[in-house]
């Protein structure tokens, strides 16, 4: 690295993402700020303070999945909610999804970005489906571990608006299982776990191979 090289002034460390600090860091160039932390620091520090995230950490019935760990290395860059809508003001933070240890339920946490409005302030509809088709299908996969599971069915029902900018719950449970086809049902709560989103789904297994 040059001797004498200027420190960058960063009026505003929010803006610059940690892969860029990190580098900044890697090769020991001095760095100024104004701001501590950047927007997704922020997010992560305002998500382990929620009190439904401390229970759920400290719940010996919980313990923490990985959100996409069904997808192959392959898929992932072309995976809309793993991977694509991975970005400020979308879904800046990975969901962090709890798996009861001995029932098919989960409760995953969701910060749902401003980008992600339909109506201003309001998430889209669309996306709110789209977080329920995963919370089910992520449930039930447990059920055929080594199968292909498709939706067959998704019903959602909107009771009242779910506003951007906030952090949800996304509940979801197997209700029973018949053959290869799977039942589920489940929640888009608030923090304070009042219901804003209903769904139920129906997800199929591929035939076993012979």
């Amino acid at each position: 690295m040059p001797k004498g090289l200027p420190a960058i002034n960063i009026l505003n460390r929010s803006r610059v993402s940690t892969p860029v600090l990190t580098l900044l860091r890697r090769y020991q160039v001095p760095v100024t700020q104004a701001a501590e932390l950047t927007d997704d620091q922020i997010l992560y520090k305002e998500r382990e303070d929620l009190e439904v995230v401390k229970k759920l950490r400290e719940d010996p019935n919980h313990s923490i999945m990985a959100a996409y760990k069904f997808l192959p290395k392959n898929v992932e860059p072309t995976h809309l909610t793993g991977y694509t809508l991975n970005r400020p003001g979308e879904l800046a933070l990975p969901q962090l999804v709890f798996r009861h240890n001995k029932e098919p339920k989960l409760t995953t946490v969701v910060h749902l970005g401003k980008k992600l409005a339909g109506h201003p302030g309001i998430a889209h509809g669309g996306f709110l489906c789209t977080l329920l088709d995963e919370a089910l299908f992520r449930a039930v996969m447990n059920q055929w571990p080594n199968r292909g599971i498709f939706t067959g069915q998704l019903n959602v029902k909107y009771l009242k608006p779910v506003f951007t900018d906030q952090f949800v719950l996304v509940r979801s449970e197997v209700e029973r299982v018949e053959g290869r086809k799977g039942f589920c049902k489940g929640t888009v709560e608030d923090i304070d776990g009042n219901v804003l989103t209903e769904a139920n789904g129906i997800f199929i297994a591929t035939k076993e191979k012979n």
